[in-house]
Order: C-alpha cells, then structure tokens, then sequence
C-alpha cells in the first residue's frame, strides 16, 4: 500500500469509473485497474465494485477511503509547510466557515488581514457547521468559524465575537403593530428555517422546547439569504444572526422584533485541528483573528451596498 494507490482508489470513488478516474489523474485505464488490483492484493479485500454502471466502494473501500484521504491530505500540508519555509510568510491556506460566518463575518475579518498581508492567498469555503468540522478533522481546511459550541476534543475552540439570533418579520405583518411580542404570539406564526443540518436551526429548536411550545413549520429553506427574502414577502416570520439582517432592518425592508423573555445569545468560535502544523502565515491569521475579530462592529457588515 503505498500514497499513489491511496490516490488511485479515492478518485476512482469519487469519480465512479475507471475512465473518468484515468482522465482526473493523467494515467490510463489499465494503469488506473492494475493500482487497484494491487492494493486490493496487499490489502486482502475487495475494495470496489460495479452497481448500476458504476463503480462504487464495498465496505472495506469505504472504510479505506475516509483513512486514504486523510493521509492525502497530511501530505498536501506537508508540502505546503515545506513550501512556506521557502517562501516566509507568504503562503496559501483555506479558511471554511458556516453560512453566517462566511456571508457576514469573515469576509471582511479576511480582507482587513489581506489589506496587510498581500502576498497571501486566502480560500474561503462556505458550509454547514457539521461539514466545516469534518473539514477541520480530515484536515482539509486550516482553520474554521462557526456559531454554536464545539465540545470535540480533537479541536481547539476559540470564541472570537458575540452572535445573537433575532426574531424577523416583513414590516406589514400583523404581528408588528402589537404593543408587545411574547413568546406565544411567535408561536402561532408559522417559521421559515434552514434544512436540517444547521446549527442556527438547531438553536432555534431548542429554544422552543425549553419554552414548552410547539414550533410551527411554514417553510424550509437552503439559506439564510432565501429566508430573509421569504420573510420580506410576507410568508412567515423567522430567526437570523443579527449580523445577516443589518442592512434589511435599516433600510425597513425587514423588521426586528423584540420578544419577551426569549434571547439567543451564542459565541461566534474559530476551531483548529489540535494535531495538525500551522504555517507561518497560518499562524499569523490566528493571531490577527484573535485580536481583531472581537472588534469587528456592524458597520463593517454594513459597508455592503444596500439593494434598491
């Protein structure tokens, strides 16, 4: 078993056939089929198979799958520290954030670091939370921002700044010419949230069961950018980061409600591989991210152009 063959067998499974495996990695098919054969020899299972016109992993390929990328991808750090010893701190890394975090508050975390670090190349990957953590495990992102605690051991968890989830509303519903908001009158109406998979949605599940009350689904949505436009037509009221309806709730195009007794308040974290090496420039972004992230202030988020 060797990092070629480890290789060869991860495309071939993402790829889902020997040609299409060939082409990706500039071999050919039979050189594609005699790595597979081998590996499957050293390692005394069967690690593909063809269903539907496809190849697909069996279990073992599965398992071996998820180690083979991995190991690629603690070589590819090893060759970008390698790289970054040559070159100082000019460097190359990839920041992943969930969907809050990557629209409204490292953006501009990134290009406040950029305006004085230029050489430096800075990915930014936009995910769920649990994605940007899996990401952070396989060691595929070099450090991640996401709202909601993180309690995995194998990670260091920083909060960086404050979050909070407020309750939106299109300023002709009914329910913001009320004197006062309570938790029952939120309850009647019907929610727009996020797809199963989000932290924010998550929250907001709980929050209602801790208050003994029965969310109402109206809709469910991809993102926050599609809720916020579901909410300004009127279909529904919903629960966002304050730093994603900033510019809706100051031109009036969506209103913020105030709700008795009910308050989301979450840390914004920064997450990191506790295992794995950081580069000069890596590390220079933790540093910054540290101590500029609990200064960033609306206005910043703001500075985006308001839609006519």
């Amino acid at each position: 078993m060797n990092l070629h063959q480890l290789r060869v067998l991860s495309t071939l499974i993402d790829r889902g056939s020997y040609t299409s495996a060939a082409e990706h990695l500039h071999l050919t098919q039979p050189a594609v089929s005699q790595q597979i054969k081998a590996l499957e020899t050293s390692c005394g299972v069967r690690l593909v198979e063809r269903a539907n016109n496809r190849v697909v992993p069996t279990h073992a390929g599965e398992v071996l799958q998820k180690y083979a990328d991995s190991m690629l991808h603690l070589e590819e750090e090893a060759l970008h520290a390698l790289a970054d010893l040559r070159v100082g701190n000019r460097g190359r890394f990839v920041v992943g954030a969930n969907t809050t975090g990557g629209m409204y508050i490292v953006p501009p975390l990134i290009a406040a670091y950029r305006e004085l670090n230029q050489d430096t190349e800075i990915i930014l990957r936009i995910d769920y939370t649990e994605a940007i953590v899996s990401q952070i495990a396989a060691r595929s992102l070099d450090v991640g921002f996401v709202g909601g605690h993180i309690s995995d051991r194998r990670f260091n968890v920083e909060p960086v700044t404050l979050d909070r989830l407020v309750v939106i509303a299109a300023p002709s519903h009914p329910i913001t010419q009320l004197p006062r908001v309570t938790v029952s009158d939120i309850a009647r109406e019907p929610f727009i949230l996020a797809r199963y998979g989000s932290s924010t949605r998550r929250l907001i599940e709980g929050k209602f069961k801790d208050h003994g009350v029965v969310l109402r689904i109206g809709m469910e949505l991809g993102g926050t950018e599609d809720i916020k436009k579901a909410v300004e037509s009127g279909l529904g009221i919903a629960m966002v980061s304050q730093w994603s309806v900033l510019r809706e709730v100051g031109a009036g195009y969506l209103r913020q409600l105030e709700v008795e007794g009910w308050d989301i308040p979450r840390n914004y974290e920064m997450v990191t591989h506790k295992g794995r090496y950081f580069s000069p420039a890596v590390e220079s972004f933790l540093a910054f991210a540290r101590e500029e992230a609990p200064k960033l202030k609306f206005a910043d988020v703001l500075r985006r152009p308001v839609r006519a």
